[in-house]
């Protein structure tokens, strides 16, 4: 097989654990390293990188939300969508990030599966799964099941869990016994944990569609000007938002390495 560029693709078919979370830290991690934008494919009927990054930087591929259920009931209705996101990044110049919108694991899986090692990550090489999950118990029973599909479609991709921590109420250790279950199952490489983000200026990060490097560089100013924070609040939301940055890119070293000091 010929080099493929790097995929990583970031799963869950249960909504709201953080995907979109963490594959912005991703292309965070990717701007640090590379000082540009990797390619960003997005799969949702919610949206969110395109609204952070902008519609020229994102391929966006929109579901609706009214379609998930007869997509779950005959995934080939979607083959021809999952086709041109293969051909994109076969394509690709450099590294893709991909984030999968819930309840569409399964389907990418199966149209993997149905073209073996000529599809367009081959046996897996090309591809890096990272399923995301909360404490929740049925969100870890649906990351255990997106790893089984991409396991069983993509048998030498890699694959990791990303623990967000931003559930307190429902707090997963890295050595929970489902974790080293799934560690077993799958042949995990690594387990990630997303920290929590604690800056009181997140809120407006997200009302906005900011990127996270930039609104981690703004001034203590614009937190206290653009939204209303008192200068204390101010200085905490640039402070945490700059540690949550510097944290979540780092989550990727067992994975990628560290970061070289002069990125």
């Amino acid at each position: 097989m010929p080099d493929r560029p790097e995929t990583a693709a970031f799963g869950s078919d249960r909504g709201g654990v953080g995907k979109s979370k963490a594959a912005e830290l991703r292309i965070s991690r990717h701007l640090l390293e590379h000082g540009r934008l990797p390619a960003i494919i997005e799969v949702e009927s919610d949206p969110r990188l395109a609204q952070i990054y902008g519609e020229e930087a994102v391929r966006l591929f929109r579901i609706a939300q009214d379609k998930l259920v007869d997509l779950e009931r005959n995934p080939s209705l979607i083959y021809r969508m999952w086709d041109q996101i293969g051909e994109i990044c076969m394509s690709a110049k450099g590294d893709v990030v991909l984030d999968i919108g819930a309840n569409l694991t399964r389907t990418f899986a199966l149209w993997l599966n149905e073209y073996g090692e000529d599809g367009p990550f081959g046996e897996g090489a090309p591809l890096i799964f990272f399923g995301v999950t909360t404490g929740d118990g049925h969100a870890v029973q649906s990351v255990n099941q997106a790893l089984s599909y991409v396991a069983q479609a993509v048998p030498e991709s890699r694959r990791c869990i990303v623990i967000n921590e931003r559930d307190a109420q429902f707090p997963l250790a890295s050595d929970a016994p489902a974790v080293r279950g799934m560690m077993a199952a799958h042949g995990l490489a690594a387990v990630l944990r997303m920290p929590a983000c604690m800056s009181p200026g997140l809120p407006h990060v997200v009302d906005r569609h900011l990127r996270l490097d930039e609104a981690a560089a703004r001034p203590v100013a614009w937190w206290e000007r653009e939204c209303g924070l008192s200068r204390l609040e101010a200085v905490r939301a640039q402070r945490r938002l700059i540690a949550f940055l510097d944290e979540g890119t780092r989550m990727f070293d067992p994975v990628y390495g560290a970061v070289p000091e002069a990125a």
